[in-house]
């Protein structure tokens, strides 16, 4: 904060008043950053579940008998 940024003080044209602390909002860039790496992790997880569900279904072939819930 600028020393002169008080009641009556006089402050010169351009200079910097106040500077915020950035340490608050990179932790949070860098959570949202650790959700997304997160979430890419459990889609690819998702995505070889998948796979690995269709190949069993496509070895079963015939012998799954599909039923109407």
């Amino acid at each position: 904060m600028h020393p002169n940024l008080i009641l009556g003080g006089v402050i010169p044209e351009g200079a910097l008043l106040l500077e915020i602390d950035p340490r608050d909002y990179q932790i949070a860039v860098d959570a949202a950053k650790a959700a997304l790496a997160r979430a890419e992790v459990e889609l690819r997880l998702e995505q070889g579940n998948r796979v690995v569900a269709q190949r069993e279904w496509e070895l079963l072939g015939d012998e799954v008998e599909v039923t109407e819930v």
